[in-house]
């Protein structure tokens, strides 16, 4: 007897994924089109906040998501995203760079907290699906780049004191914090390890 057996693909460089189903919470999407770059992987004005996937060769259990960096203004995901998650994969460590929300533009409404809720629902995500790609949720860290290290800076200190905004993202659309969250909206957005690479961080 031949068992065949589906699953879903792993997202590997190049294929993205969206962070949220549905919706993205914190500022209504923008028209089609507004989104521009992405053959070079420099992103502007971004439509959906998404991840691509670089497995690791040799996996170690370790994970890493990189936050790219851009002046708060667009994602340089090339040399502060692909080419770094590329050099992690073949160091036995997965690596996730994260396509979120920013734009130089106003009127889109990509103001705090709206990166960090990406961010940090990035992180989630890796240590929920931990067991699917062969990592120790515990083993889990963020590298951010320039100015968008405080993105997640920001997020991380409150996080820990969980606080308004802070307990409405726990659910991952802005509910109140009492209803019953998502199995991926429960995995902690806390990360073991931190890397800053140029960070400029305004708190």
């Amino acid at each position: 007897m031949v068992v065949l057996m589906m699953c879903a693909p792993l997202a590997r460089g190049g294929d993205w994924m969206n962070l949220w189903p549905g919706q993205a919470p914190g500022a209504k999407r923008p028209p089609v089109g507004t989104e521009t770059g992405g053959s070079n992987w420099r992103f502007s004005n971004t439509e959906v906040p998404q991840y691509s996937l670089f497995p690791a060769e040799e996996p170690n259990g370790t994970g890493v998501v990189i936050l790219p960096g851009g002046g708060y203004a667009n994602l340089a995901a090339d040399h502060e995203g692909r080419q770094v998650a590329q050099w992690f994969a073949t160091r036995g460590i997965t690596a996730m760079v994260v396509k979120y929300r920013v734009s130089a533009n106003p009127d889109l409404g990509y103001h705090f907290p709206v990166p960090q809720l990406d961010a940090r629902r990035a992180i989630r995500i890796m240590r929920f699906k931990a067991r699917e790609w062969g990592l120790d949720p515990s083993r889990v860290g963020i590298l951010g780049f320039s100015a968008l290290y405080g993105v997640y800076a920001r997020a991380a200190w409150r996080t820990c004191v969980r606080s308004g905004w802070t307990q409405a993202a726990a659910v991952g659309s802005g509910a109140p914090a009492r209803r019953k969250p998502r199995k991926t909206t429960r995995a902690s957005s806390h990360t073991v390890l931190q890397f800053l690479v140029s960070p400029h961080i305004l708190f």
